[in-house]
């Protein structure tokens, strides 16, 4: 070939090529003669978003496709709104063949397909995806089918009336159908809505100051013990203990902490002592006041966080550590455990958390201490109302106690469950935490002669229930540190005609006694026997369900334990012939700590387990239980299931 000819059939080659490409990317021209019409909509529309975090999958579907070779749409959404979480082509209709959920249709475009745009972009501030496909050699396609679908989760709702609703939109900006013969099918669009609710602002857990441990027991005068207050979080609805929520942003708190001067002294005091509540601020911390008076027996600790940039404290941590010491020894009786308490001798009296509209969630909620609220100028929700200052945060305490130490003069016997101390009833007639069916439990004896150990002292117990009717007589030898051990196993008998195994629960009395030099000493200890948790209702909220409906169940749940224990409440719902469709389950701690011991400490929990489409009609059952944890990992139940009946339409 000549250089004339190779030049020639160079230009002819890139001619080619360029024409190639106009084809594919210049849009198609209209078609003339046809007067068909697809239609490109976005289902299902609308979709209701109630709040954060709900994600929903839309497909986008052509309707009535005819000569059908290649689609070009572009869609945008708010990113304010809408976060895009994945999409999925559904190109060719060959991989494909069945309808695609939320669509009623197959996939779109014969094989081979050929791929030319399938990009999302939020780099614009607005959410776009970009889909372009075509067929390569495939025949046409006619019918309806679906484009891609795409999943987005919810952000950013506002708050405000749960009745009222704005739109926002899922748009088509750009629709090209290309067909058999080069020319473009017509087509017209509709976009899709998203009908956001807002949603009922619910506060989360409230900040809470604790001090730990619950009982500080001290063995010996002037002995060193550490007390901290821990900074954590409080559901009042569950009556549980949690994480700090961030929400709060605390800035700082302002406590007194309160003891008996005349029995105990504080030895020292740190703030912040893990530098934990520090390691949320940019410049550590202001401390106020650390300052002890042992005199009038309190230590006032203020302290804030400062710098420019912080972020918002969140967690457990100590923010402050005590070494108390007990100066007051006890011989003749055993003493009473000195409340040790958290509060703030206010001026004025203690202020409220929101005081100016009556309609405030925290109108009339008063201060304990002070727990101050970093400025919030953007909320306009109490308690920051837009100030620019900082504000008083709704929180709850959990005071302590201490134990001065007790020396007995002369002959002496403490009797005692093998819970530790306060749980077990540790001192003279003291009252131990509950006990429940079918446990073996260790009731345990100290015996002392003005304070040294007696050895080899047989010990006598007797077991007596709430009727007054004996189970047992046991007697143990105490060891060379005057300690005894004596294990019984609770009964849980059968049914009778008289009477059922429950009807044992209530207060139980065990007597301890032990001679020593010719005089018997005794110690009497009580305790609860019931159930360890006691479901006491659930109910739906409605007693009538459609499919895909989500049933709530709330649970109401109380306790006599004052040692804390984990419950696993879990709800199983079965359909009328008896298959399972929902499960849901949720761990709670239950326990009262040394808060009460002669009533039950109630609890609520709301689970939700969802109807689906294939669930029987028309009644379904749902099973309530509390477990000590999943049988999976070795759990087993607490008490008895609780039942619940209600309608499953059939239409």
């Amino acid at each position: 070939m000549t250089p004339k000819a190779e030049k020639a059939a160079s230009i002819l080659l890139i001619a080619t090529l360029l024409l190639g490409m106009i084809l594919i990317v210049i849009p198609c021209a209209k078609a003339n003669g046809d007067e068909y019409t697809a239609t490109v909509r976005v289902i299902p529309s609308p979709v209701t978003v109630t709040g954060n975090g709900q994600v929903f999958t839309v497909a986008c579907v052509v309707e009535d496709a005819y000569k059908l070779t290649g689609v070009d749409l572009q869609i945008k959404w708010n990113t304010t709104f809408l976060s895009y979480v994945s999409h999925e082509p559904t190109v060719p209709v060959e991989d494909y063949p069945s309808p695609i959920p939320p669509s009623p249709y197959a996939g779109i475009i014969h094989a081979p397909e050929t791929q030319l745009k399938d990009e999302v972009d939020g780099s614009l501030g607005l959410g776009t995806y970009w889909f372009h496909f075509a067929t390569s050699e495939g025949p046409a396609f006619y019918g309806d089918g679906t484009a891609f679908t795409i999943t987005f989760m919810s952000q950013n709702i506002p708050y405000g009336d749960p009745l009222n609703f704005f739109d926002t939109y899922i748009e088509i900006l750009n629709c090209d159908l290309a067909r058999s013969g080069c020319g473009c099918l017509d087509c017209v669009w509709e976009n899709g809505i998203v009908r956001i609710y807002e949603q009922e602002f619910l506060y989360p857990a409230w900040p809470k100051l604790s001090i730990t441990p619950d009982v500080t027991k001290f063995d010996d005068v002037f002995e060193n013990e550490t007390v901290d207050v821990v900074l954590h979080g409080y559901d009042v609805d569950t009556q549980t203990v949690t994480d700090l929520p961030a929400f709060w942003d605390v800035a700082g708190v302002d406590m007194y902490i309160n003891f008996d001067p005349t029995l105990f002294q504080c030895v020292s005091v740190v703030v912040d002592p893990d530098g934990w509540f520090a390691s949320f601020w940019t410049s550590d911390i202001f401390v106020v006041a650390a300052d002890i008076d042992n005199v009038a027996g309190t230590v006032h600790v203020a302290f804030s966080g400062y710098g420019e940039i912080h972020t918002p404290v969140y967690g457990t941590g100590r923010v402050t550590e005590l070494v108390m010491q007990a100066i007051v020894e006890f011989t003749t009786t055993t003493p009473p455990c000195s409340p040790m308490t958290l509060a703030n001798p206010f001026v004025n009296g203690p202020p409220w958390i929101c005081e100016d509209d009556p309609a405030d969630p925290f109108y009339g909620v008063t201060s304990i201490v002070e727990v101050a609220g970093f400025p919030h100028e953007d909320r306009g929700y109490c308690p920051w109302h837009n100030k620019n200052y900082s504000v008083p945060l709704p929180h709850v305490v959990n005071d302590g106690c201490l134990t001065p130490p007790f020396t007995p003069q002369g002959g002496f016997i403490d009797l005692y469950v093998c819970y530790p101390d306060p749980y077990g009833g540790q001192g003279w007639y003291r009252n131990a935490s509950m006990i429940w069916p079918q446990k073996e439990f260790c009731f345990k004896a100290n015996v002392s002669y003005s304070g040294w150990p007696e050895q080899l002292k047989d010990v006598a117990l007797q077991l007596i229930d709430p009727t007054g009717t004996p189970w047992g007589i046991w007697v143990n030898r105490t060891d060379t540190r005057g300690f005894v051990e004596i294990c019984v196993r609770m009964p849980w008998p059968c049914p009778t005609n008289e009477t059922d195994p429950w009807d044992y629960f209530g207060v139980w009395k065990v007597i301890a006694t032990v001679d020593v030099a010719c005089v018997v000493y005794n110690d009497t200890l009580y305790f609860k026997y019931d159930y360890l948790v006691n479901i006491w209702n659930a109910e739906a909220d409605k007693d009538s369900y459609r499919h895909c409906e989500d049933i709530t169940v709330t649970i109401t749940y109380g306790t006599y334990a004052m040692k804390y224990y984990n419950i696993t409440f879990a709800i199983t719902a079965c359909d009328d012939s008896g298959v399972p469709f929902g499960l849901a389950y949720e761990t709670v701690t239950i326990g009262k700590g040394t808060y009460g011991w002669c009533w039950y400490v109630n609890g609520t929990l709301q689970l939700t387990a969802h109807v689906e489409k294939w669930a029987l009609p028309p009644f379904a059952t749902i099973y309530v239980v509390a477990l000590n944890g999943p049988p999976s990992e070795g759990g087993s139940a607490e008490t008895p299931v609780f039942e619940i009946i209600v309608e499953i339409e059939p239409h």
